[in-house]
């Protein structure tokens, strides 16, 4: 399973109308765990299509087959009963922005 170190800029991504970060690899387990200590983040998996495995359809805890990306978010995006929640196009806009998460956490505690 390819991991990817989140130290460089990441596509910043509208995701049911919540600014997020997109990183197209898994993210490790230590880093992800660093980076919630250190910035109370939540990550999430992307599930893409079985027909286009890089089209996005679901935000789940954790994706094994079709996994699409991964999503950091400084807002929840799932309730604790959720396990997984849909995407449909209207759900999802690519921002032409790039980001470090730094710079991400800095922007939304200023109001995004």
């Amino acid at each position: 399973m390819k991991t990817e170190n989140c130290s460089s800029a990441l596509d910043a991504v509208e995701l049911f109308g919540k600014t997020v970060l997109l990183c197209n690899s898994r993210i490790s387990l230590v880093e992800a765990d660093n980076l919630r200590s250190k910035y109370q983040l939540y990550f999430y998996c992307l599930r893409g299509s079985d027909y286009d495995p890089g089209m996005p359809i679901a935000v789940e805890r954790a994706v094994l087959v079709n996994f699409a990306g991964t999503v950091i978010s400084v807002v929840p995006l799932l309730s604790e009963s959720e396990k997984y929640r849909s995407i449909c196009e209207c759900d999802i806009n690519y921002l032409s922005e790039h980001l470090s998460i730094e710079d991400y956490v800095q922007q939304q505690k200023e109001g995004g």
